[in-house]
């Protein structure tokens, strides 16, 4: 017994140790976070645009009626135009082929480039919340206030291509993006016009830094599949009505056979909150659609969604399936895997 209350104190000593040790660590990780001065008081909340500009890249930031943001990207991408083939070999005046030397001459030249603008528009995911939330408010590491016309040369502030403008309520800022401060941990930035310089963290400016799909948003209804009452589900003149039931594990059951133990819903509701978008489509992008189905959302007695299920012919003679919902504000191409299953279950679903 006198050998335990020992060890029992030293376990104890390294306990308070080990919180110690965790709490300066994290107070300190918090002041380096936090350091700096703030060059633009605004939260995401406020925001009423974001534009940051590459010279090649735009990426553009709205906010949606009734929460979340619109990414609009458009790219200047630069490829190869295609290869025009040579005419055919004319014959000389003696029966012969002509001389093919500058035919071949001419096929040995690389293609020329062309630019090709490509842009995407879809609603960001709840990563991207999480971005604005670390960008804004806007904080610099350091003010070097006016600078002089060497120095501006010096950090690339003369003949900058990247940009970085805010638009939040009554307020309207635009910065211009110089080279990075050696180490590459920090990038000058200049307000306009002529304004002061500051140094503003690279890994935040990069964050807005998009490719076309890296904050897309997947999913079609906002709310998770615990937080859903009742799924109404409709094709053309037939409807059913599917209920959560409380309880763990949660069972979903038609509504007019509540009692019935049967796994078809509880599979077929799983399967629809996994279909997710694998791209958006504007109105020019969308194909002719066939209408396949309707899914209203209810919470709390009330409907808050609305999924259109459609189908098209897709390339390999296979279908695609399309989705629109409030929560993606257009049309979106489905993962094929995903759908094909929720849409073959239909009939079973409305039926069982």
């Amino acid at each position: 017994m006198k050998g335990r209350i020992p060890v029992a104190l030293h376990l104890l000593a390294l306990l308070v140790a080990a919180v110690c040790a965790y709490l300066v660590f994290n107070q300190g990780r918090d002041r380096t976070d936090k350091a700096g001065k703030t060059i633009l008081d605004a939260k995401p909340a406020r925001l009423k645009s974001m534009a940051y500009d590459t010279g090649r890249k735009t990426v553009k930031v709205t906010p949606r009626q009734g929460g979340g943001y619109t990414l609009d990207i458009t790219e200047q991408i630069r490829k190869p135009a295609k290869k025009i083939e040579p005419a055919p070999a004319l014959k000389s005046p003696d029966g012969g082929i002509a001389d093919g030397a500058a035919a071949k001459k001419e096929l040995k030249k690389p293609a020329p480039l062309i630019t090709e603008t490509k842009r995407t528009s879809y609603r960001a995911s709840k990563e991207f919340d999480k971005t604005l939330d670390r960008l804004l408010p806007l904080v610099a590491t350091r003010d070097l206030g006016q600078i002089d016309q060497e120095k501006i040369e010096k950090f690339g502030l003369n003949k900058a291509e990247r940009s970085f403008e805010v638009e939040v309520s009554g307020q309207k800022v635009r910065y211009t993006v110089g080279n990075q401060a050696y180490g590459g941990a920090t990038t000058y930035l200049r307000q306009e016009p002529d304004g002061p310089v500051f140094l503003v963290s690279s890994g935040l400016l990069r964050s807005l830094d998009i490719r076309s799909p890296r904050y897309l948003e997947r999913r079609l209804v906002g709310l998770d599949k615990k937080e859903v009452e009742k799924i109404q589900v409709s094709i053309l003149t037939k409807s059913r009505v599917l209920k959560q039931l409380p309880g763990k594990p949660r069972k979903w059951v038609a509504d007019d056979s509540p009692d019935s133990k049967n796994d078809l819903f509880d599979n077929w509701v799983n399967n629809f909150f996994r279909m997710g978008a694998q791209k958006y489509l504007g109105p020019d992008k969308l194909p002719p659609l066939s209408n396949v189905a309707s899914l209203q959302i209810l919470k709390g007695g009330r409907p808050v969604d609305t999924v259109e299920l459609a189908s098209a012919e897709g390339q390999d003679g296979k279908k695609d399936y399309y989705a629109r919902s409030q929560h993606t504000g257009q049309w979106v191409m489905l993962r094929r895997a995903d759908a094909d299953g929720v849409v073959s279950d239909l009939p079973t679903v409305l039926e069982q």
